[in-house]
């Protein structure tokens, strides 16, 4: 009888355990500024492309004020431990007559003859801006803030 009641006890223990591993993300929130040419840079898109084995990328748009929040699983909930490649992708153009759009539903919209771009106001060098040749790197989590000062030129 003893031993069944210490089985059954080990066995409930290695489920709760194994349940606590399970539940959450791991994702560290992630929140930083993008300036460029020393302005807050709204609507820009920021990616982290994930340097580790096994790592997901993450991603989040600035608000009126430069600031980016990064979503991996869900809104928000940042970004997993490890070293990140970023890049930063300007504001979709404004469009005629269009609601705020992400660039891919821009370009798709634009594709589909729903809506007419207009010229990019925004232009990010590429080595801020392409996964190829962007020169920033960002370790999660953060030591400190999170500030990304581009230049244009």
């Amino acid at each position: 009888m003893i031993v069944f009641i210490v089985r059954r006890f080990a066995f409930l223990a290695l489920l709760i355990l194994a349940g606590a591993g399970c539940s959450g993300s791991g994702a560290v929130p992630v929140k930083g500024t993008v300036r460029l040419d020393g302005k807050e840079l709204p609507g820009a898109t920021v990616t982290f492309l994930s340097q580790e084995s096994g790592g997901r990328d993450a991603s989040g748009a600035t608000d009126a004020n430069g600031v980016f929040r990064l979503t991996t699983f869900e809104a928000n909930d940042g970004a997993l431990r490890g070293k990140y490649k970023v890049i930063v992708q300007p504001p979709a153009p404004l469009t005629t007559g269009g609601k705020a759009m992400t660039p891919e539903e821009a370009q798709r919209a634009a594709a589909e003859g729903a809506i007419t771009p207009k010229a990019p106001t925004v232009v990010i060098a590429p080595r801020f801006s392409q996964p190829d040749q962007t020169t920033l790197e960002q370790i999660v989590p953060p030591n400190g803030a999170i500030v990304f000062d581009l230049q244009s030129k």
